[in-house]
This record gives structure tokens, sequence and C-alpha cells, in this order.
């Protein structure tokens, strides 16, 4: 599985980056965790709709992840002058998280259904400790996950992932050429995103 333009997230187990056989933007790990053979595609964003279907439309020009994942993972992205917002929900950056780092308190080797998920035990604990470690004082209220964003999964097959995501529009900017993201689970709107044109304008919008 070919892949190009690769970011990091901060938490040192996932990666932004451009599906080359696809041209979407995905988040994926190590795939087997640990390894580097290969990046899974664990968060597909889905391209805007639009009807304009030229050349280029649906790729992803730009696009910037927010630092602070412990309300889950804020990616907003760049379609040519087109500004669109991701939201991958808490519980299931939580779930991956727990699995690239092996944290799951059973190992966890696929399901026939998102019943047989919903029923599944496993442990978060590790997981929301390493993306909030001040949290280690509510250790006992983070013993299993919230599981209910399976529903929109697949009834069946091999396992949960690919997750399918729909962006939400936020504005345009010509010539948009880099983004940032700053999230604050504090206030509400919770989510700033800033563009930067080719000819040195900027916009920012809150979310």
């Amino acid at each position: 599985m070919s892949h190009s333009r690769a970011v990091p997230l901060v938490d040192g187990h996932h990666v932004l980056f451009v599906d080359d056989a696809t041209g979407r933007l995905c988040i994926g790990g190590d795939q087997p965790a640990g390894s580097a053979l290969k990046l899974s595609r664990k968060f597909v964003f889905l391209p805007p709709v639009s009807n304009d279907s030229g050349p280029g439309k649906a790729l992803p020009t730009a696009y910037a992840a927010a630092y602070d994942l412990s309300i889950g993972i804020h990616v907003a992205v760049a379609f040519g002058d087109d500004v669109v917002l991701y939201s991958v929900p808490v519980d299931a950056y939580r779930y991956s998280l727990a699995e690239q780092g092996e944290t799951l308190l059973e190992p966890f080797d696929g399901h026939s259904s998102v019943v047989s998920l919903l029923g599944h035990p496993l442990s978060n604990k590790r997981a929301i400790l390493e993306t909030d470690p001040d949290k280690g004082r509510l250790s006992g209220e983070l013993e299993q996950l919230n599981m209910i964003w399976a529903c929109w999964l697949k009834t069946s097959g091999d396992g949960v992932w690919p997750m399918c995501i729909n962006g939400r529009f936020v504005g345009s900017l010509p010539g948009a050429t880099a983004l940032a993201v700053q999230t604050d689970a504090a206030e509400a709107p919770c989510v700033q995103i800033w563009a930067f044109g080719q000819t040195g304008e900027a916009k920012s919008w809150r979310c």
C-alpha cells in the first residue's frame, strides 16, 4: 500500500497521509502494530461532493491535525480553495490507540458483527493516560471504552477498519497552501482553524 506526504501525529502511533491508490487522506498506523512494514488505513476522510469534477478537485492540497488529541482527532483539509474540517470521535481514536499500543485487555482479532464489538471487553485506561496523564486520578472511571461509535461501522467483515468519515465545510481561501488547527475542550466552539494563502492572505474560523 503506497502512500505519500505522511505527517506523524503527536501520540507516536498514528500517521496522517495520502493513499496513493485513491488520493484520499487517511490516518493509520504501523501494521502489524510496532513494525514499520506498512501503514494501515484506519480512518479515511471522504472528499466533499462537488459539481465540478475536474482534475484534482477532490484531492487534498494541504492538511494539518490538532496537537491536542484528548477530545479526538481534528483535521483541517484544503481541497483547492475550500477548507473542510474532519473529526474522529474520541472513543474511536482511543480504541485505535489502544490497538496500536497493544494495550487492549485481551487480543482483538476481528469480529463478525457490530453486536460482538459492542460487547467486547477491553481496557482503555493506558491509551487515555498516553494522551492525557492528568486523568490518572480518574483511573477507576477509565476501565472500558464507549463503543457506541461502532454502530456506524459495517455489520460484517474481517475487522472494524477502515472507518470512513465525512467532513464539514468551514470556508474558502484562494490558493490555500498551509493550515493550522487548535482545539480547546474548555471552550465552545472548541476548534480554531487558520488557513494561509499563496498571496499572504489568511483567514480563521471557529467551529
